[in-house]
């Protein structure tokens, strides 16, 4: 995993005991570490541990499930870092250089980004067409069709 998903895993872990080891020191021992299995892992921890595990106790847990077909995870991407979006930076009149906008990047990473947006946008949309059933009967202009020239005046 690379470090954001084990600084992520190493947060949900010492937050769930919060008196067991810091979040820090989970992070260092995560960051080589299968992501999937990882958070099965975790997840198995929560649901039987009686107290906060050792890191030893939870290798014993990770080693014990069985390695994920691998097949279906995509290939490293170096451009993004396996985040699905990239930035760029614009120089600006004066010289100095600013980010960009941020956008999906082109790997399997980023369109696996693009959909999980796109998923809960349609999710936010069907939510609000719930609490507000009646959002769409508000008067408004009339639709203007393509054909139609827009006028300002």
């Amino acid at each position: 995993m690379n470090r954001t998903e084990a600084s992520d895993l190493a947060t949900r872990i010492s937050q769930t005991w919060p008196r067991g080891i810091g979040a820090n020191v989970w992070e260092d021992e995560l960051v080589d570490l299968e992501v999937g299995r990882a958070g099965t892992a975790f997840v198995k921890l929560r649901r039987t541990a009686r107290s906060a595990p050792s890191i030893a106790e939870f290798f014993e847990m990770y080693s014990s499930l069985h390695t994920e077909d691998r097949s279906t995870r995509p290939d490293d991407c170096p451009r993004c870092d396996n985040q699905g979006t990239v930035a760029t930076m614009i120089r600006t009149d004066s010289g100095a250089e600013v980010w960009g906008p941020v956008s999906a990047c082109s790997c399997e990473w980023g369109r696996r980004k693009a959909d999980a947006l796109a998923k809960a946008a349609a999710w936010n949309v069907r939510e609000l067409d719930r609490i507000f059933p009646a959002r769409h009967d508000t008067p408004s202009a009339p639709p203007v069709s393509a054909a139609e020239p827009i006028s300002m005046f």
